[in-house]
Protein backbone atom coordinates (compact mmCIF):
# COMPACT_ATOMS: atom_id res chain seq x y z
CA UNK A 1 0.00 0.00 0.00
CA UNK A 2 1.17 3.50 -0.77
CA UNK A 3 -1.35 5.45 1.31
CA UNK A 4 -5.00 5.75 2.31
CA UNK A 5 -6.74 8.34 0.13
CA UNK A 6 -7.49 10.52 3.14
CA UNK A 7 -3.71 10.83 3.73
CA UNK A 8 -3.25 12.32 0.27
CA UNK A 9 -3.47 16.06 -0.08
CA UNK A 10 -5.22 18.31 -2.58
CA UNK A 11 -2.94 18.12 -5.65
CA UNK A 12 -3.25 19.47 -9.14
CA UNK A 13 -1.91 16.11 -10.43
CA UNK A 14 -5.30 14.53 -9.72
CA UNK A 15 -7.38 17.60 -10.32
CA UNK A 16 -8.19 18.61 -6.77
CA UNK A 17 -9.33 16.57 -3.83
CA UNK A 18 -8.04 12.98 -3.60
CA UNK A 19 -11.31 11.27 -4.50
CA UNK A 20 -11.43 7.66 -5.69
CA UNK A 21 -12.19 8.80 -9.25
CA UNK A 22 -9.49 11.49 -9.39
CA UNK A 23 -6.70 9.36 -7.93
CA UNK A 24 -7.65 6.28 -9.99
CA UNK A 25 -7.49 8.35 -13.21
CA UNK A 26 -4.11 9.79 -12.19
CA UNK A 27 -2.82 6.31 -11.27
CA UNK A 28 -3.84 4.89 -14.64
CA UNK A 29 -1.98 7.67 -16.46
CA UNK A 30 1.12 7.24 -14.27
CA UNK A 31 1.10 3.45 -14.72
CA UNK A 32 1.56 3.91 -18.45
CA UNK A 33 4.97 5.47 -17.71
CA UNK A 34 6.21 2.83 -15.24
CA UNK A 35 8.82 0.26 -16.25
CA UNK A 36 7.72 -2.09 -13.46
CA UNK A 37 4.42 -2.37 -11.66
CA UNK A 38 1.20 -0.41 -11.52
CA UNK A 39 -0.63 2.11 -9.36
CA UNK A 40 -4.32 1.63 -8.57
CA UNK A 41 -6.97 2.45 -5.98
CA UNK A 42 -8.24 -0.51 -3.99
CA UNK A 43 -11.83 -0.80 -2.87
CA UNK A 44 -10.88 0.18 0.68
CA UNK A 45 -9.87 3.69 -0.45
CA UNK A 46 -6.16 3.00 -0.66
CA UNK A 47 -3.64 3.91 -3.31
CA UNK A 48 -1.52 0.83 -3.96
CA UNK A 49 1.55 -0.07 -5.97
CA UNK A 50 1.98 -3.66 -7.12
CA UNK A 51 3.00 -5.98 -9.89
CA UNK A 52 0.99 -8.44 -11.91
CA UNK A 53 1.41 -12.15 -11.23
CA UNK A 54 4.47 -13.59 -12.91
CA UNK A 55 4.02 -17.01 -14.42
CA UNK A 56 6.89 -19.45 -14.31
CA UNK A 57 9.52 -20.21 -11.77
CA UNK A 58 11.81 -17.69 -10.20
CA UNK A 59 14.78 -18.59 -8.09
CA UNK A 60 14.47 -17.72 -4.42
CA UNK A 61 17.06 -14.98 -4.91
CA UNK A 62 15.19 -13.48 -7.88
CA UNK A 63 11.88 -13.63 -5.99
CA UNK A 64 13.43 -11.92 -2.94
CA UNK A 65 14.94 -9.18 -5.10
CA UNK A 66 11.62 -8.62 -6.88
CA UNK A 67 9.71 -8.36 -3.60
CA UNK A 68 12.30 -5.91 -2.26
CA UNK A 69 12.11 -3.80 -5.42
CA UNK A 70 8.30 -3.63 -5.31
CA UNK A 71 8.35 -2.71 -1.61
CA UNK A 72 10.96 -0.01 -2.24
CA UNK A 73 8.93 1.50 -5.09
CA UNK A 74 5.74 1.55 -3.01
CA UNK A 75 7.65 3.24 -0.20
CA UNK A 76 9.07 5.80 -2.64
CA UNK A 77 5.55 6.64 -3.90
CA UNK A 78 4.36 7.02 -0.30
CA UNK A 79 7.19 9.41 0.52
CA UNK A 80 6.64 11.44 -2.64
CA UNK A 81 2.88 11.79 -2.19
CA UNK A 82 2.50 12.12 1.58
CA UNK A 83 5.91 13.08 2.91
CA UNK A 84 5.73 10.01 5.17
CA UNK A 85 8.05 7.05 5.08
CA UNK A 86 7.25 3.85 6.99
CA UNK A 87 10.68 2.30 6.46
Amino acid sequence: MVAPLNDLEHRREWGGEPTDEHVRSWALDRTNDLALGYLDVHDRDRLVFGIHVLHGELSEDARRKLVNEVAWRADAWEAALTGADRR
